[in-house]
């Protein structure tokens, strides 16, 4: 059966949480600012990024930000993970549908789909700027359910954060985690999550039985 799989951006396809941090430091020191701790910055990180950079630092100027950020990031040095590109080519393959549903903006997700060569497998992006929700507002996958034009239920969203599962049960939407990122298997299980995974090299069993733990 086909079925329509959405996947969260940063920390599931791609490994580039701590490229950010290191990237958000260095900003915050050419404006003035105290850079973030690991711990600060990852307690927040999942939401939009300019809401990331306000909640961290109410005072900080946006454009300024923008402007020191745009000069120094580099898309390109930013990878997938190792399983990730092969279990979405496969994925592709056998004709399952795929969406990226991520609080990147829009264009910065799709470049680091292109950099990364999986672009052209994604039937649709949904960034920051596509909708007024973010997550975990169950409200972010309403343009993502149109567009598909299925039952809920036949779609999958497969994220690393707590706040992934927390918008895809809220939107009776299925979900499975991945722990690629910064929230473990114990704090998924916390929440009522079940279908975990270690990595997207698992994905395939976990669709196949929803309902077996593959971690």
């Amino acid at each position: 059966m086909t079925q329509v799989l959405i996947f969260d951006l940063d920390g599931t396809l791609i490994d580039s949480s701590e490229y950010y941090f290191a990237l958000d430091q260095e900003v915050y020191r050419r404006m003035g600012l105290e850079p973030p701790t690991h711990e600060e910055y990852f307690t927040h990180f999942g939401i939009p990024h300019h809401s990331l950079m306000k909640t961290l630092r109410p005072q900080i100027d946006l454009d300024e930000y923008d402007k020191i950020s745009n000069s120094l990031v580099d898309l390109s040095s930013i990878r997938t993970f190792p399983e990730a590109k092969g279990a979405i080519e496969e994925l592709s393959k056998k004709k399952h549908r795929l969406g990226v549903l991520s609080s990147g903006n829009k264009q910065f997700v799709e470049g680091h789909l292109r950099n990364n060569g999986i672009l052209e497998h994604f039937e649709y992006i949904h960034g920051a700027d596509s909708s007024p929700y973010i997550k975990p507002d169950p409200r972010v996958f309403d343009d993502i359910v149109d567009h598909f034009s299925v039952p809920r239920p036949e779609i999958i969203y497969i994220g690393d954060l707590v706040t992934d599962f927390q918008a895809a049960n809220g939107a009776n939407i299925p979900f499975i985690a991945v722990t690629t990122g910064h929230h473990d298997e114990k704090r998924f299980e916390a929440i009522g999550c079940s279908n975990i995974i270690a990595s997207l090299a698992q994905l395939q069993d976990a669709i196949t039985h929803p309902e077996t733990k593959t971690s």
